[in-house]
């Protein structure tokens, strides 16, 4: 079947008639044929939008003319974006390549939110996936790596409903070299192609000729394979979703995993993979959990690190909440008003009179003249303390009154503090206040102090 054919049954499996999409034209050969069999489709709306990542001086400018003039030629809408690539990487400490990602696929989903455009469409094929399977084994990878790239999926560094798809997976860069031969179309060859500095090159240039000579077919075969390993990950997929309630609860800032009940399933160790993965935990991160586990050595406080989440153990649960990047620091309190404490607002205000009730949702209430301004609001550190209302003076370690109280160890380090050095006043989260600051039958102004997230 001609390519023309096969691309545009691919194309009625993945879009209804009068789709409106965004295709992500280099200029190199693999984009120019996304383009060109986009246009023979005649029922498919799309326009272009080109990247100028300024890492090839006068031959980013060629490649960015050759698209004005391909788009001018067919009469296709273009968006040029220019990126200063080498800036953005090493201000978010990244490579080259992970920030020309992130830079183009950010601006695309803000293209089509724009725009109204229902997708954005790239020319990733057969080849590149090949590529992408023996680079995930490289670094290390679940099913997930194994099963290659997904003909649709979410589109990455971006927000929102906008997806991300690849028409061209089937069909090898053979294929569309000729197609564009035989129809005297001609594109752009990128001189980094052949730098094999990058691990992505060195595969291309170099691994895959060798494969090609033990099996001329590798391409298909590698393709095929993922196939397979894409439906065991959709069984494995239907399994760990029918049981992950009972063991793995989210929120809008993390997670918790309950060990001892995930323990109990079968394979469990896939399971804990399944729910520490999404959130960038590493291999040995989960190999350690699970060797506490099965160790029965589970200890409150045992801290695992990913890159935008910790993981804190919690009785024999394990917490994972994101990291906060704000300053946790003491805020000197010297008037009304509302403060910031890391992701916290305090809210500081007097009321004249005794209170009806002496206790408040959200926080607390005390003697405006036994709690003068200044004072401090701060986390809790190691070896606060403080005389709680009713022990008649005695003192009492912060985190033995933390934990009774029931904050675990993994709420901690956000919880907030009225204090004075290491004398804790007051405890706004659990509504504590010290015995120095209680009201009595000679207060005559009412301090309020509340926390709010």
């Amino acid at each position: 079947m001609p390519l023309q054919a096969r691309f545009d049954d691919e194309i009625r499996k993945l879009f209804s008639r009068g789709a409106r999409l965004l295709a992500a034209v280099s200029g190199g050969a693999d984009s120019i044929c996304l383009a060109e069999l986009l246009d023979a489709c005649g029922d498919i709306e799309f326009s272009l939008v080109h990247c100028n990542f300024h890492l090839r001086g006068e031959e980013s400018d060629a490649d960015e003319a050759y698209v004005r003039e391909w788009a001018e030629t067919h009469g296709k809408r273009l968006f040029v974006e220019h990126f200063d690539t080498e800036k953005y990487a090493v201000e978010n400490g990244v490579s080259i390549e992970m920030a020309a990602r992130e830079l183009r696929y950010r601006r695309f989903g803000e293209i089509c939110t724009e725009h109204h455009l229902d997708a954005v469409v790239t020319a990733h094929n057969a080849n590149d996936n090949a590529e992408t399977l023996v680079l995930n084994l490289l670094r290390g990878t679940g099913i997930r790596g194994l099963a290659g790239m997904e003909a649709k999926s979410p589109l990455p560094c971006s927000d929102g409903d906008i997806v991300l798809v690849r028409p061209l997976l089937a069909f090898t860069r053979v294929d569309i070299e000729r197609f564009l031969t035989i129809r005297h179309v001609s594109w752009r060859n990128d001189s980094t192609n052949t730098d094999i500095g990058y691990k992505r090159n060195r595969i291309r240039n170099r691994i895959f000729p060798e494969f090609e000579t033990i099996n001329p077919s590798f391409l298909q075969t590698l393709n095929e394979d993922m196939c397979r390993f894409a439906q065991a990950r959709d069984i494995l997929d239907s399994w760990y979703e029918s049981i992950k309630d009972g063991f793995y609860v989210t929120s809008d800032t993390g997670a918790e995993v309950d060990l001892m009940t995930l323990s109990s399933h079968e394979n469990w160790q896939y399971l804990l993979f399944r729910c520490l993965e999404r959130y960038g935990f590493s291999q040995d991160s989960c190999d350690r959990i699970h060797a506490m586990v099965v160790n029965g050595v589970i200890r409150s406080g045992r801290v695992f690190h990913s890159p935008a989440y910790d993981g804190v153990i919690d009785g024999t649960s394990l917490v994972i909440s994101k990291r906060v990047s704000e300053n946790h620091g003491a805020v000197e309190i010297a008037d009304v008003g509302q403060y910031r404490v890391g992701t916290m607002t305090v809210c500081i205000s007097h009321e004249n009179g005794m209170p009806e009730r002496l206790s408040i949702e959200d926080g607390v209430i005390c003697d405006a003249g036994k709690l003068p301004f200044p004072f401090t609001v701060r986390t809790w550190n190691e070896g606060d303390w403080m005389s709680p209302l009713g022990m008649k003076g005695r003192r009492k370690k912060l985190s033995d009154m933390l934990k009774d109280d029931g904050i675990g160890i993994s709420r901690r380090s956000s919880t907030v503090c009225i204090a004075s050095g290491s004398h804790v006043y007051a405890i706004p989260a659990i509504g504590r206040i010290d015995e120095a600051i209680k009201i009595d039958g000679n207060t005559a102004r009412i301090l309020k102090i509340t926390i709010k997230k």
